[in-house]
């Protein structure tokens, strides 16, 4: 009898703890509408900082600079590869850098696509969920860190690298899927 139960005990503990596979709950939550305030530390030369209120309603992304004070204020309409910025209510159209995803305005467009239609290369879960996904053009290798709550697969902080160098820093102070 005790055998049975011992024998019954490792399985449950060998079938138990599977690790849950979150690919699908991830998805759905970021396949919707999203809110959130992040800072962003850009890494290259000149080094700089900001915090950016983001919002992706009905499939359209809205970037709002709130800080440094020299630029709050300036908001853009996100669409891949290019982005119409707003100031005073006058519109310019212009191009954003040449890899999608890898400037303060366009950062978090590439990490909510990725989280709502890409498979990461990689899935680790820790203390947090990180997933990276790698994105190859003809002239350099890009790397999305992307951290998540664990327990409510949160947005917490990314990490954006090219060519090994890291070129921004997301941190999340503020998340709201809905």
């Amino acid at each position: 009898m005790k055998r049975i139960f011992a024998i019954g005990m490792i399985l449950l503990v060998l079938f138990g703890c599977k690790e849950k596979d979150n690919t699908k709950d991830i998805s759905a939550l970021y396949d919707g509408d999203i809110s959130c305030t992040v800072r962003i530390e850009v890494q290259s030369e000149p080094a700089a900082e900001y915090i950016i209120s983001f919002k992706r309603e009905a499939q359209r992304d809205t970037v709002e600079i709130l800080s440094p004070a020299s630029v709050d204020g300036i908001t853009a309409q996100i669409e891949r590869g290019s982005a119409a910025i707003s100031y005073n209510g006058k519109y310019l159209q212009t191009l954003l850098p040449s890899y999608w995803g890898a400037s303060p305005a366009d950062v978090m467009s590439a990490v909510f696509d990725d989280l709502a239609t890409s498979t990461p290369q990689r899935t680790v879960t820790d203390e947090q969920i990180m997933l990276e996904y790698k994105e190859l053009t003809e002239s350099a290798e890009m790397y999305r860190y992307v951290y998540l709550n664990k327990d409510t697969l949160a947005f917490e902080r990314a990490e954006i690298e090219i060519d090994g160098e890291v070129l921004l820093r997301v941190n999340c102070t503020s998340f709201q899927a809905y």
